[in-house]
């Protein structure tokens, strides 16, 4: 039987290797951690009610987001996203172009994230719509919290 010695070197070198994709990983998830996910919310509309979910997802240092409501799903582009300052809050800015058989209505998003709450407007040439979303939580999240709780 024969046996090869690994050194000690090429251990390490192994494990600062593997400890600094990982840390990279996390970091990626903890940049948009707070707003990766489903945010079911409502809206205002000259006085009429309208229900929606935004979905985002981060790839690649990338924030991708979308807006589905009764009338179809949307992308939402141009995706800004910030830490405000002196505050544990962020900031979400984004466009979103609504095309209803060759009639494009744009809509400008701007928000605040809060924790696992969202308060912001839509504004575009029609007036504005003031709304509320909170964070769905996932399935997973919910069995860890029956579990302790």
């Amino acid at each position: 039987m024969k046996t090869t010695k690994i050194s000690a070197f090429s251990v390490c070198l192994c494990l600062m290797a593997i400890l600094l994709f990982a840390s990279n990983l996390f970091a990626q998830k903890g940049k948009y951690e707070a707003l990766v996910g489903a945010w079911d919310g409502s809206a205002d509309y000259q006085g009429q009610p309208f229900y929606f979910t935004f979905t985002f997802t981060a790839v690649d240092d990338t924030l991708k987001g979308s807006w589905a409501m009764d009338m179809g799903t949307f992308s939402i582009k141009n995706i800004e996203y910030n830490k405000m300052e002196d505050s544990e809050n962020y900031s979400l800015t984004g466009s979103i172009d609504m095309d209803f058989d060759g009639q494009i209505i744009s809509l400008y998003l701007s928000g605040t994230v809060e924790k696992e709450n969202m308060t912001g407007s839509f504004a575009s040439d029609m007036g504005n719509s003031p709304y509320t979303a909170a964070k769905r939580k996932s399935k997973k999240e919910d069995k860890l919290f029956r579990l302790f709780y």
